[in-house]
């Protein structure tokens, strides 16, 4: 092995390269790790430091339905997350300590009912509880044949 070699894998990411697609993120080869990372883009090659955006965490209500009950809940969620509805998802509601996993029945964004919205444009997620599934049924034992005499 020659030492001047460095094995380690490096990291990739993507991110908008002000050469060749400032308005498109691309994959770049971080260089160096930091706040503002330098990095380097697969593309063009051009090596630039960028700034990585946090995201914020924002406190969304929750309407979860189990059989004829509804209960409110709040959850935290990352600000750019995308909610569908269809997707599961899990309430994590600190305040109360209760965890239930959801099915989202309906979304509230922007005053009207939506089939997706990312969290940060969410008032209100709407969902049936899934974590236990009741099914009524009715059952008949045999069937009784008419007799003629």
């Amino acid at each position: 092995m020659n030492p001047s070699i460095d094995h380690t894998m490096t990291r990739e990411i993507e991110v908008e390269c002000p050469s060749c697609s400032p308005e498109e993120e691309v994959g770049h080869e971080v260089l160096k790790e930091g706040q503002s990372p330098l990095v380097r883009c697969l593309e063009c090659g051009q090596v630039h430091a960028v700034k990585l955006k946090t995201p914020k965490s924002v406190s969304l209500k929750v309407i979860v339905s189990k059989m004829d009950i509804s209960d409110t809940y709040k959850t935290e969620l990352d600000s750019e997350t995308v909610l569908q509805v269809d997707d599961e998802l899990v309430v994590d509601d600190e305040e109360t300590g209760v965890v239930v996993p959801i099915l989202i029945t309906a979304l509230d964004a922007g005053g009207k009912r939506v089939l997706i919205a990312r969290a940060e444009d969410t008032e209100t997620i709407w969902g049936r509880a899934i974590d236990e599934v009741t099914v009524k049924f009715s059952a008949q034992s045999g069937t009784e044949k008419n007799r003629s005499s």
